[in-house]
C-alpha cells in the first residue's frame, strides 16, 4: 500500500519531469493537457507535484539565494547566473533518491523571506495605478480590491473583487500569480487584464500567455494574444477570440461587450455608478446586447442603452429599474 505522505521514488521523479517540462519557459497547451491527465490519474501523483513544487520554493527562498550571491561573487567567477535553474534541477533529482531526503527537506524549516504586502481599494468611478515591487505595474478599476505580496522569490497577488490590467515584468525563474478564489492565473511576463464580480472570472491577454487553473493547480486553459476566457461556477470555462485592445478599453472609458447578458451588464453598472440598477421584469432580463458603450454619465449610459434594446429606464425609491418594452404575447 502507498504510504498517503510519501510518494514513491519513481512518482517523484516524474512530478521532477514535469515541474521541468512546465517551467521551461517552452510549455505549450498540448503539455499542459498531458500535465493534467498524469496529476488526475491518482492522488500520489499530485502529492508529488506538490512536493516537488515546495522544495523548489524551498530552494528559491534559501540555497539559490545563498548560491547565487557566493558562487557568483567568490567561489566560482565563471558560473553563469543562467546555469541556476539547471542546477536547481540537479537538486530536485537528488531529492527524491531515498525516503530520508524527503523527511529532510521537509523538516527543515526555512528562514522566511521579506515580503512586501500592500492592500489597494479603488471607490465607485475611481481608478489608481501603482507600480509594484518586481517592475510590474497594476492599474485598477473601479470597485477594485487587490492585495500584493512581492518579494525576492514570491510575486503574488489576491483579487477580490473588480478588475485589474497588469503588465507584468518579465522573470522565469518567479512566476507572477493572479489568486482568484478558486481559481488562478499564472504568467512570467505579460499583459492581461482580469475581471473578478460576484458569478463571473474574465480573462483577457493583450501580450504573451496566460496559465488559468482551478486551485492554482490544474490547468483549464492557456491563453495567448487575443484570447479572452470567461468562467462562471454554473457553465464552467468558455473560450473566445477578441481584439487585444478589449483588455484596455476601459481605460479609455469604454466597455466592450459580445453578445452580453443584460444581468452581466447592471453588474458592471453598478460597479461604475452609485445608483443602483436592477432588472425589473424576466424580458428585460432575457435581453443580449453586443457593442461600446462609453462610461460617463449614468443618465447618459442608460439613455444609450435604450436606444439600443427594447428597455425603459424607471426611477423609484433612490435605484433605476429597467423594464422591457416588448408587448406580451
Amino acid at each position: 500500500m502507498i504510504d498517503a505522505s510519501k510518494p514513491s521514488p519513481e512518482v517523484l521523479r516524474q512530478a521532477i519531469a514535469w515541474h521541468t517540462r512546465l517551467t521551461s519557459g517552452h510549455e505549450d497547451e498540448g503539455d499542459w493537457r498531458e500535465f493534467t491527465i498524469w496529476l488526475e490519474a491518482q492522488p500520489e501523483n499530485r502529492l508529488a507535484y506538490e512536493h516537488v513544487e515546495e522544495f523548489s520554493s524551498f530552494l528559491d527562498t534559501e540555497g539559490f539565494s545563498s548560491l547565487a550571491t557566493e558562487d557568483l561573487r567568490t567561489r566560482r567567477p565563471g558560473f553563469r547566473a543562467g546555469s541556476l535553474l539547471r542546477w536547481r534541477n540537479l537538486w530536485l533529482t537528488a531529492a527524491v533518491a531515498g525516503a530520508a531526503v524527503l523527511v529532510l527537506f521537509v523538516a527543515i524549516p526555512a528562514r522566511r523571506q521579506q515580503i512586501h504586502a500592500f492592500e489597494y481599494s479603488t471607490r465607485v468611478g475611481q481608478t489608481f495605478s501603482v507600480r509594484l515591487a518586481d517592475g510590474s505595474t497594476a492599474d485598477l478599476n473601479t470597485m477594485t480590491t487587490l492585495r500584493v505580496e512581492i518579494g525576492k522569490v514570491k510575486r503574488q497577488v489576491e483579487l477580490f473583487r473588480g478588475e485589474v490590467l497588469f503588465h507584468v515584468a518579465k522573470d522565469r525563474a518567479h512566476p507572477f500569480t493572479v489568486l482568484l478564489g478558486r481559481q488562478a492565473v499564472r504568467v512570467v511576463g505579460t499583459m492581461f487584464d482580469v475581471l473578478r464580480s460576484q458569478n463571473r472570472l474574465i480573462v483577457t491577454v493583450a501580450q504573451g500567455r496566460v496559465r488559468f487553473s482551478n486551485n492554482g493547480m490544474t490547468p483549464i486553459a492557456l491563453l495567448s494574444a487575443g484570447d479572452q476566457l470567461v468562467y462562471s461556477p454554473d457553465s464552467g470555462a468558455r473560450l473566445r477570440q477578441v481584439n487585444p485592445n478589449v483588455a484596455s478599453a476601459w481605460r479609455r472609458g469604454y466597455l466592450v461587450y459580445e453578445n452580453a447578458s443584460m444581468a452581466d451588464i447592471v453588474e458592471d453598472l453598478n460597479r461604475y455608478f452609485p445608483r443602483k440598477v436592477v432588472i425589473g421584469d424576466v424580458a428585460a432580463g432575457r435581453e443580449k446586447f453586443s457593442g461600446v458603450l462609453r462610461m460617463d454619465r449614468e443618465e447618459a449610459v442608460l439613455g444609450r442603452l435604450v436606444r439600443l434594446l427594447p428597455l425603459q429606464p424607471t426611477y423609484r425609491n433612490g435605484i433605476i429599474l429597467l423594464h422591457s418594452t416588448k408587448k406580451k404575447d
